[in-house]
């Protein structure tokens, strides 16, 4: 743990998704490939997906694909939308943590650059509907991650102004741009959190785990 030394629960927390509370990197790989080989494109492997997932559709998309990206987008998408929740796994500690923050009164919200109906739909697949008040996915506000807009729209709708009280939590520097530039108090998680020297998270943890721990601790 680094950066600041927190002295309080959060009112609310702002999450991240992919890979901050669940992981489907193989189905993602799997849904980019068959796009990238419609197009005669070299395929990724895990690795070039994660590297290539920090922003979102929209915005990657054509650089990657041309002005035909939009063709690109509806072969990932109906690859994605037939397997994206049978290859859906809960991260460790995720939904203990998620427990711990609901029994304690904190408000929750997921702010993802994934499509906000798929986003929607894995979070009522893993059954954590009732932990969240808001849920906002790419497209859903105006523009995506990095920009705040998604964030400053989750504020609006839960009648939340932006404050050290309210934590954007994330495993990106994209994460930690939206959050930083929402108002909101970032937390990182693992180290890609760390990549930009501008955007430093007000606290930093290795995993959910450490997070979680670091909460307790708090009521001790």
């Amino acid at each position: 743990m680094s950066q600041q030394t927190i002295h309080r629960l959060p009112q609310a927390v702002i999450f991240d998704w992919d890979n901050t509370l669940v992981e489907n990197w193989q189905i993602l790989t799997d849904s980019v490939n068959a796009a990238l080989a419609a197009f005669n494109l070299p395929l990724w492997n895990t690795e070039q997906m994660v590297a290539n997932s920090k922003r979102s559709m929209r915005d990657s998309f054509p650089e990657i694909f041309g002005p035909d990206w939009h063709r690109a987008r509806d072969i990932f998408y109906t690859h994605f939308r037939t397997y994206h929740l049978q290859g859906l796994k809960e991260l460790t500690h995720a939904k203990e943590l998620l427990n711990f923050l609901q029994q304690h009164g904190v408000k929750l919200m997921v702010c993802s650059n994934k499509n906000g109906d798929l986003l929607r739909r894995e979070v009522a697949y893993l059954n954590w509907s009732h932990y969240f008040s808001d849920v906002v996915g790419a497209t859903d506000a105006e523009k995506d991650k990095p920009d705040p807009a998604p964030a400053h729209l989750l504020l609006k709708r839960n009648n939340l102004k932006p404050h050290e009280h309210v934590w954007f939590v994330g495993d990106t520097i994209s994460d930690m741009i939206c959050g930083t530039q929402s108002g909101c108090f970032t937390v990182g998680i693992g180290k890609d959190s760390l990549e930009n020297p501008e955007f430093q998270p007000g606290l930093w943890v290795y995993d959910l785990a450490e997070l979680l721990t670091a909460l307790k601790l708090l009521l001790s």
